[in-house]
């Protein structure tokens, strides 16, 4: 599995844990962090992932996640905060 497949999926299952998180909440060294944020980066053009500014670093559940990802009421409230 390549580091950006490994991203995907780390960046999509911290969504479900945690609808609103961090770069440094993800499982990854610092050398890394490059190929990670373009997958962040990436996941917000596609819906995945949403910020509230370009500049900001927490990173929070999507449209596409909201609705694909069964998020309950709760972490849909969360990610919204």
């Amino acid at each position: 599995m390549t580091l950006r497949d490994e991203a995907w999926s780390s960046l999509l299952e911290q969504t479900v844990m945690t609808p609103k998180f961090k770069l440094t909440d993800l499982p990854f060294k610092e050398s890394e962090r490059h190929t990670v944020r373009r997958c962040l980066r990436q996941a917000e053009e596609f819906g995945w992932l949403e910020r509230t500014s370009e500049h900001s670093a927490i990173w929070r559940a999507g449209p596409k996640a909201k609705m694909l990802l069964n998020l309950s009421e709760e972490k849909l409230r969360l990610a919204d905060e």
